[in-house]
């Protein structure tokens, strides 16, 4: 017969997993918005504020991308 399991193992295998799990959530959310689309770089939108440094995030991305 096995002895236990100790409590303190399996909740840390069970956090550092839900952990992970949530981490590459985030990640892949914020990945695919469109300020940080690594998949399609031109689908960039400048922002409607018109500031410029949404425009100049926008030119160097796009620079990035030709080159």
């Amino acid at each position: 017969m096995m002895p236990p399991r100790s409590p303190f193992r399996t909740n840390s295998v069970v956090f550092a997993v839900i952990g992970l799990v949530i981490g590459l959530l985030v990640h892949f959310i914020v990945l695919s918005s469109p300020r940080y689309n690594w998949i399609n770089p031109l689908t960039v939108t400048v922002p409607a504020t018109g500031t410029l440094s949404g425009l100049v995030d926008f030119l160097t991305i796009s620079v990035m991308y030709f080159l």
